[in-house]
């Protein structure tokens, strides 16, 4: 996941409000999990959309050809 906030940066948030801070081996493995997590959302999210898309795209050329008879 690419959000700009790395373990580093993580670390000196939770520094600075007086949290333990977070060792890089947990950082990672929790990255991974939600960057698997967010992964399949995106996929998800990706077909509901085409086929969105794919519905109004009928939807409209049907239109098109009624306005045509």
């Amino acid at each position: 996941i690419e959000s700009g906030t790395g373990n580093t940066h993580l670390n000196k948030i939770l520094s600075a409000v007086n949290v333990p801070i977070m060792h890089t081996s947990v950082f990672k493995r929790h990255e991974k999990k939600v960057g698997a997590a967010i992964e399949e959302l995106a996929k998800e999210s990706c077909l509901e959309n085409l086929k969105l898309e794919r519905e109004m795209t009928i939807e409209k050329e049907c239109l098109r050809s009624n306005k045509l008879e």
